[in-house]
């Protein structure tokens, strides 16, 4: 039997720096497709220094990636900037998130980002031609490791598929989306797996690619390993914590800088939290370095 096709998500955490052409908060216009059509021109001829997708990505989510490169046939990445795209595929930094409220959004709702999927990959991509997911599940068993909001923009295009060939694991996502291909996880998982919720939907994926057994990945076997780690697993301790938009972390790190200068990005980030605040930390790290640098 063939090894499953991994596809998860592509990450904030870059190993090159996007440059000021590839960041979506420059794009001019504001309708999607014509801002996508921008996009696209300029992506595609960008010159600045390019890496395999499999190396462009960094952080949690994305070494857990690279730890299931031995059990899997190939790994694909649901890129905001590119498309789908082969971990192979040599791709540039850029700028471009799904998730909405952040600098580089791509739009400001759901309709907005399925929009804007579907007119970045009728792009030809920076391999050529591409393949549908649809096609790439007639060939062996997909797993998909996604969160609720990059799972839910390309939930038109999953739909249509067989649920027998496809696998979803996604934490966050609500009941009713896609029951028949989504195996529903817990964040009580972590306190088995160890890792943060950021980690959760690839963390689980990697624990069944390495316990898989040789007759092959299925739905079934999947269900059941998962249901036999949540009976061992325990209920995580919850903190409240507010959620900011872009602009309101600014302000926060605004205030801090005016009563420290001199404070440290992870100090900054651990004050906010205290504060009973919440952003993630990457995303935190680099409103911090932005808004330092606008002040120079």
């Amino acid at each position: 039997m063939s090894r499953p096709l991994l596809i998860t998500t592509c990450t904030d955490r870059k190993t090159l720096a996007p440059p000021r052409s590839l960041q979506v908060r420059h794009l001019p216009g504001r309708s999607i497709e014509g801002r996508s059509t921008e996009w696209i021109n300029r992506i595609s001829k960008v010159g600045t220094a390019k890496v395999p997708a499999f190396h462009l990505y960094a952080g949690e989510h994305w070494s857990l990636t690279k730890d299931c490169a031995p059990y899997v046939g190939g790994i694909c990445v649901i890129s905001t900037g590119y498309g789908l795209i082969s971990s192979e595929s040599l791709v540039s930094g850029y700028g471009a998130t799904f998730t909405p409220g952040q600098i580089d959004s791509i739009g400001k709702d759901l309709q907005d980002s399925q929009d804007w999927w579907r007119y970045i990959n009728e792009w030809e991509g920076p391999m050529g031609r591409r393949t549908p997911i649809s096609r790439l599940a007639k060939k062996s068993t997909v797993l998909i490791a996604a969160s609720a909001t990059y799972l839910n923009v390309i939930r038109p295009e999953l739909e249509k598929i067989d649920p027998s060939s496809l696998i979803i694991i996604s934490g966050g996502s609500a009941p009713s989306v896609l029951p028949d291909h989504r195996i529903v996880v817990s964040e009580r998982l972590l306190t088995s797996l160890g890792g943060s919720m950021v980690s959760l939907n690839i963390r689980v994926a990697q624990y069944l690619l390495s316990e898989a057994p040789k007759s092959g990945l299925t739905r079934r076997w999947a269900e059941k390993k998962i249901l036999d780690l949540d009976s061992r697993s325990t209920d995580r301790v919850k903190y409240s914590r507010t959620k900011l938009t872009d602009k309101q972390v600014v302000t926060e790190i605004r205030k801090m800088l005016k009563l420290d200068p001199r404070i440290t990005i992870s100090r900054a980030h651990r004050a906010l939290r205290d504060s009973g605040l919440a952003c993630e930390q990457t995303r935190f790290r680099d409103l911090f370095r932005e808004y330092v640098g606008h002040q120079k």
